[in-house]
């Protein structure tokens, strides 16, 4: 972890989460995310356009149904690119692992929580938990019953499709609504204001690009649409921002108090 915090924050008793740290980003964000869910919801055209730019019809057939549409994700077929893709979805969680081990042993050296930089890790660490995990794999994904694109009639599957936001029983569990993936490498941006300030402008270049690349890859191998690697990303980002939020504003008072 870097230990060149700054030090007015360090003097001041509360941790560096930079803009997550104003309550008004988390206002902003939840907002975006409410305004972007209804843009998909009235238009899923957006998400049946940018789906089908990386699918590629094929012949069905003979003795198929005529109204039926054949057809593949032609990326899911190159083998580089899946094992990219199992690459970035492991990323998130060992980086989690390797951050809350430096995050405890931290604490244990200090014997306490008091150092801004371990409350930015430890906040990081919660928001994984609750955003990807309990918010997404473990209520939207199963609930949300949105079959996911290469599942769909659109797209040679069977499913109908079904926009964003709309919650079906057509998909049992594990659907598409909204990406695990998109919101677990997008959680990664909530590991900025742990970089020393001098690397922080190219390490958030590489980190967005790695979250947009693996966020497209999901739309492109037909495992998500469009709404739901962006409202994926969003949910990690809102939920961060209030923790951060919540913590800032703690800290201050306490701060304030002694």
């Amino acid at each position: 972890m870097n230990n060149k915090m700054d030090s007015t924050q360090v003097k001041e008793g509360y941790p560096g989460f930079g803009l997550f740290s104003a309550p008004r980003t988390a206002l902003v964000l939840a907002l975006l995310w409410v305004t972007l869910l209804t843009m998909f919801n009235m238009l899923p055209v957006i998400d049946v356009l940018s789906a089908s730019w990386f699918f590629a019809e094929i012949p069905c057939a003979p003795d198929s149904d005529p109204a039926r549409i054949c057809g593949r994700f032609f990326l899911g077929d190159q083998r580089f690119l899946q094992i990219v893709r199992q690459v970035l979805q492991i990323l998130p969680v060992a980086v989690a692992v390797g951050v809350l081990v430096l995050a405890l042993l931290s604490w244990y050296r200090s014997r306490g929580l008091k150092h801004p930089e371990l409350v930015v890790a430890l906040t990081a660490i919660v928001a994984f938990i609750v955003g990807p995990g309990l918010v997404v794999n473990g209520f939207l994904k199963p609930n949300s019953g949105r079959p996911r694109p290469r599942d769909t009639q659109l797209f040679g599957g069977d499913q109908p499709f079904v926009p964003a936001g709309e919650f079906t029983d057509y998909c049992p569990s594990n659907c598409s609504f909204v990406s695990g993936e998109a919101s677990s490498v997008f959680w990664l941006v909530c590991l900025i204001p742990l970089v020393p300030q001098k690397y922080r402008v190219r390490a958030s270049a590489a980190i967005v690009c790695i979250a947009v690349y693996a966020s497209v890859m999901r739309i492109g191998f037909g495992g998500h649409y469009l709404s739901d690697v962006v409202l994926g990303a969003l949910v990690t980002l809102v939920l961060y921002a209030l923790l951060a939020a919540f913590v800032s504003q703690r800290a201050r008072r306490i701060s304030a108090a002694h």
